[in-house]
């Protein structure tokens, strides 16, 4: 295979390649020294997590407003009325699988297992450390269950 770049044309570039891991751990290691991993704003996890839930709501509109394109959620909901499906249940039923999916993500990037204990026998749940583009820490461990608990469930003004 042959790999183009202007900075190695006509040069073996196969050194550059065999380096990049080591050098990507290297630029990684230097970035992590810069951050101060025990510190986090309460702001920023609020911030992530509201940014899930405004993704939801606008998934939720964008599921039940039909669109001139006919995209294919457009067609069952379209038969689900038809059948006679009251449309405020089918919104509350939409709506539940989408906080229950985008909660689920945040509780297994802070660790939690969320009940999965079953389908994840065997695999360590772990606690994922997010930055912002800053280099600042997202959410100390717990801080994402907790506050995706609060601002879905309405206990937490956005």
């Amino acid at each position: 295979m042959e790999i183009y770049d202007k900075q190695f044309k006509n040069k073996d570039t196969s050194a550059v390649i065999e380096d990049y891991p080591r050098r990507r751990r290297e630029e990684l290691q230097k970035w992590l020294k810069q951050i101060d991993i025990n510190s986090y704003s309460e702001a920023n996890t609020v911030k992530f997590v509201q940014r899930f839930q405004r993704h939801r709501d606008e998934m939720l509109r964008d599921y039940l407003t039909p669109t001139p394109i006919g995209r294919y959620n457009d067609a069952i909901i379209e038969r689900l009325l038809k059948e006679g499906v009251d449309s405020e249940l089918l919104k509350e039923l939409i709506g539940t699988v989408l906080t229950e999916s985008f909660q689920s993500i945040l509780y297994m990037l802070d660790g939690a297992d969320y009940g999965l204990e079953e389908s994840l026998e065997g695999d360590d749940m772990q606690f994922y450390r997010i930055f912002d583009q800053d280099g600042n820490l997202v959410a100390a461990q717990g801080e994402l269950e907790t506050t995706a608990w609060e601002i879905f469930h309405g206990e937490k003004s956005q």
